[in-house]
């Protein structure tokens, strides 16, 4: 039996070619600059951190292999609400994550109603610093 590659995973959520497969990622990294009244004049700006989100968006063909649960399978982990670890193909650990949220869309139907294309997209932020146990 020949394992499969998994490009990338979310948790226990494999990325791959044979169920959910991504076709682009992209990653927001923005400064946290907070306001500091002072008496007559503007305020000034302290930095206070840093914030990352990512958008990670996608294709499944339901009938091509990785079957029709793959997206309830997202939309479950976005319900449950943990942070989960973002590992690429490379075994490159991106830290904790939170899934905000899951938009998805149903294209090309067959005769009796069922989508042959299904896309993705996962709203991710940064859940911050967090000891692997």
């Amino acid at each position: 039996m020949m394992n499969k590659f998994i490009p990338m995973r979310l948790g226990e959520f494999g990325f791959g070619v044979d169920s959910a497969s991504f076709n682009r990622i992209q990653t927001t990294t923005k400064a946290k600059w907070a306001a500091v009244d002072r008496m007559g004049r503007n305020p000034a700006r302290q930095f206070v951190g840093w914030d990352q989100t990512k958008s990670i968006s996608g294709v499944v063909y339901p009938y091509w292999r990785g079957g029709r649960s793959q997206i309830p399978k997202m939309r479950d982990m976005v319900k449950a609400g943990d942070p989960l670890l973002l590992v690429d193909g490379t075994g490159l650990v991106h830290g904790f994550w939170c899934l905000e949220s899951l938009q998805d869309g149903e294209q090309h139907f067959t005769p009796t109603g069922v989508a042959l294309k299904w896309d993705f997209s996962l709203e991710l932020s940064y859940y911050g610093d967090r000891a692997l146990s």
